[in-house]
């Protein structure tokens, strides 16, 4: 079974967006194999496009992995950084005991949390300076926030996934 054996891609776009107009996050729906199974809905800041274009994108790539894994092993979801630092999360998608896929967020950072400028402008080929300004673009998001966006985000898919068995 699919993700969009459940519902279609539109409707799973129609999360994501949900999930960016709520809380601001870069929001994506990923399919069991790791892939988007659309284009971003909207960013979160000025930095994140620049470092999914490119080369760069490996960083998004790498994390993604890395938190697809953890969700569909532990069922669970993750709240943890990206490879750049930023915030993310990532809900797993079951369905009769079978992993689809994931949902979540990222492109925010928590209230205390910082990245690593230097890393960043070498990635995507730009001064320390120049991300230095995009960084004033990034939201400071408190913990609670990030549960709240995490636990509205699994409450969606559990209602999608009942209405499929």
């Amino acid at each position: 079974m699919e993700l969009t054996d459940i519902i279609p891609v539109e409707s799973w776009k129609q999360l994501a967006e949900d999930i960016h107009k709520r809380f601001g996050f870069n929001s994506c729906i990923y399919n069991k194999g790791n892939q988007v199974i659309h284009a971003p809905v909207g960013w979160a800041n000025e930095l994140c496009p620049l470092i999914k274009a490119g080369d760069s994108r490996v960083i998004c790539a790498a994390s993604q992995q890395n938190f697809a894994k953890k969700v569909s092993q532990s069922r669970k979801p993750v709240i943890d950084e990206c490879e750049a630092g930023f915030l993310k999360f990532l809900v797993p998608i079951f369905t009769n005991g079978d992993f689809l896929g994931s949902a979540g967020g990222c492109g925010c950072l928590m209230t205390d949390n910082k990245i690593d400028i230097f890393y960043i402008s070498k990635a995507v080929g730009k001064n320390e300076n120049e991300i230095k300004n995009l960084m004033m673009t990034i939201p400071r998001i408190s913990r609670d926030k990030v549960i709240e966006a995490l636990e509205y985000l699994q409450k969606e898919i559990e209602k999608i996934t009942q209405a499929a068995i």
